[in-house]
């Protein structure tokens, strides 16, 4: 009875079922960014970051496999499905594998997550390939087996010199031999059919170049170097070039019928059984995109998209295309929520601890009423870079103000952008004049007489004011206090019920204003001045008792 519990407990850590909350939970996720495409007949299956959408290409309909269903929420490296076995299996980069039979239960798979031996950072899979009841992964660590008819792991190729750990980006079989295409092993294959390819004896290298793709394709094998060149099986066993170099990297090979599809993070290419090349994708309508994967399916070209989500194009007529994306925020990366009655607003900002912003991100903002997702993009809010929040007029939630970490503030009403604030037209100051640049807003509120009060980071005059007719004033925090230094940032600000002004600095404390008397006072971390854990305050909140809360960081 001991022996048989122990052997339960070890299945039970290997496979667990995940739980589906669809009827009780609704979940938002951004399905901008593809990772993988696969098919199933008429439908399209799209990986995004951490979760999947499938799209009816006959009925042109949605639906989502996301964490309500039991998904992980873990980064998706790639995703797989069987027409024979009727299953999905998604790849996640920790390790972990989820299977969906077609009662759209979830089946954990936790065995390479939990190799102890293995690094976390290689546990990825980077390509599947399914021959009978074996579904072979490459991975960074190797090649590993799941058995679909068991629903249980098989084996573990260690390929790599002397058995050790090589990272695997292609597989396939033809010949009788399983082909192995690594960076840093050259092309490998072994004999299929030899019981002990557990032995990395077994295993020959046959070609020195770092690889990225190996393919089987119109009665032979290709395969492609990071160099872009493709190449083929020679009469001495290694491969030899065709004659035809990729314009950069392949990132992606599908195989349909006739032509095979190369993807890479510029261009997707199909070429015929001779491979002439008989369709590009560079650009769409002028504007570029980086591709991930591509499939071709009844003259129809579906590509993922970093950015913009899975991309149709008829390469009969190629000014037949279309983005196809499910409803979701723009981005997973999110930054700030403010809610309203049936609507969010979010954000895509990033700063650091010392609320250095991250000007790379230029995310623009989503809205989700109960129609679904508005998602306005940086151009539609003139271009802010850095967005860390919103603030909502109360008197007309209609009327934003977008705050940036990088270039002031816009008011947005009715969903577009108006005036820009910045140092030529508001008080507002940049921390390296005269750059109209680095005017840094976290935050802002407003009173209950329509001032808006926004707070900036690491200046002198951090704190200020726009009346109802658009007058501006700011107040010289940094005179009142004066360890309160210039390369200070605020945080947060609020305003009470009876027009205070609090908020948060990262090396000053709690910072109090009266407006009705012109008064500062301060909470700090010395002995009766506050009696703070430390200066830096990253959120304050007042709550429905009128108590107010501090978190400090």
């Amino acid at each position: 009875m001991k022996r048989l519990l122990i052997v339960f407990l070890i299945l039970l850590s290997q496979w667990s079922a995940a739980q589906d909350f669809s009827n009780e939970w609704e979940a938002f996720f951004s399905y901008s960014n593809i990772i993988d495409l696969e098919q199933d007949g008429d439908l399209i299956y799209a990986a995004s970051e951490n979760s999947i959408f499938v799209y009816d290409t006959v009925l042109n309909t949605f639906e989502t496999i996301t964490t309500v269903n039991g998904l992980s929420g873990e980064s998706i490296s790639q995703i797989y499905y069987s027409e024979a076995k009727n299953l999905l299996v998604i790849a996640f980069n920790n390790g972990l594998i989820q299977v969906v039979p077609e009662t759209g239960d979830v089946i954990n798979v936790v065995a390479i997550r939990d190799k102890q031996t293995i690094s976390p950072v290689e546990k990825g899979v980077n390509e599947f390939l399914e021959r009978g009841d074996l579904l072979y992964m490459a991975t960074d660590f190797g090649i590993a087996i799941y058995n679909l008819e068991l629903l249980e792991f098989d084996d573990t190729y260690f390929i790599g010199d002397n058995g050790s750990q090589l990272a695997v980006n292609s597989i396939d079989v033809f010949g009788g031999f399983i082909y192995a295409a690594t960076s840093n092993g050259g092309m490998r294959r072994a004999s299929i059919s030899n019981p002990f390819l557990l032995d990395f004896m077994n295993w020959t290298q046959i070609n020195n170049d770092s690889w990225d793709e190996v393919t089987t394709f119109n009665g032979s094998i290709y395969a492609v170097t990071q160099g872009r060149f493709v190449g083929t099986p020679n009469g001495s066993g290694s491969f030899g070039g065709i004659g035809l170099q990729l314009p950069a990297r392949s990132t992606d090979a599908h195989v349909n019928q006739n032509f095979i599809t190369y993807a890479t993070t510029d261009f997707v290419l199909v070429y015929d059984t001779n491979f002439n090349e008989v369709f590009r994708v560079d650009d769409v309508n002028g504007e570029s995109f980086n591709y991930t994967s591509a499939i071709l399916f009844n003259d129809n070209l579906f590509i993922g998209t970093e950015t913009a989500g899975m991309l149709r194009v008829n390469i009969s007529n190629p000014t037949d295309n279309e983005f196809i994306i499910a409803e979701g925020p723009a981005f997973n990366s999110v930054f700030s929520v403010q809610t309203l009655p049936n609507e969010l607003w979010v954000t895509y900002g990033s700063h650091d601890v010392f609320y250095t912003p991250d000007n790379a991100i230029r995310g623009g903002i989503s809205h989700l009423v109960e129609e679904g997702w508005i998602n306005y993009s940086n151009t539609e809010v003139s271009g802010l870079r850095s967005i860390p929040k919103v603030t909502i007029n109360p008197d007309n939630p209609n009327d934003l103000v977008v705050h940036s970490m990088n270039n002031g503030l816009i008011d947005f009403i009715d969903g577009v952008a108006g005036t820009q604030y910045g140092i030529n037209n508001s008080t507002l100051e940049s921390i390296l004049p005269p750059s109209e640049f680095f005017v840094r807003i976290p935050d802002g509120a407003y009173d209950s007489q329509g001032n808006l009060w926004v707070i900036q980071s690491q200046v002198d005059n951090a704190l200020h004011r726009r009346n109802p007719s658009g007058q501006w004033t700011s107040f010289d925090v940094g005179s009142v206090y004066e360890e309160v230094s210039s390369g200070s940032s605020t945080t947060k600000i609020l305003v009470t019920s009876d027009d205070k002004i609090i908020f948060g600095s990262t090396d000053g404390g709690l910072i109090g204003y009266d407006p009705s008397l012109d008064q500062y006072s301060r909470l700090t971390e010395g002995l009766q001045e506050g009696d703070l854990i430390n200066n830096y305050i990253s959120t304050i909140r007042i709550d429905q008792r009128n108590q107010l809360w501090i978190v400090q960081t």
